[in-house]
């Protein structure tokens, strides 16, 4: 299922509305997502009260599963309202 993205996370943890990423940034952003399709994801879920405790399960996601888990849909749809000349 395809994620909604209105907000973007850099890699020091602060969030950008997609619309306030500079066009280098959005580009670099979508070739990323795009890259990371193709070599796959690893999702790990899991929980435990201490370190005695700790479980997870590990899944591994490539192509159409990555582009909807990261959300590939919305940073291509603000791509394409920039080169549309949009607001």
């Amino acid at each position: 299922m395809a994620k909604k993205v209105t907000e973007h996370t850099t890699r020091d943890g602060r969030k950008i509305k997609l619309c306030d990423m500079s066009d280098e940034h959005l580009a670099n952003t979508i070739q990323l997502i795009e890259r990371r399709a193709k070599e796959g994801i690893i999702i790990r879920i899991g929980g435990g009260v201490d370190l005695t405790d700790l479980w997870y399960d590990e899944y591994t996601l490539y192509g159409q599963e990555v582009l909807g888990a990261l959300g590939h849909g919305s940073y291509i749809a603000e791509q394409r309202r920039r080169q549309k000349g949009g607001a």
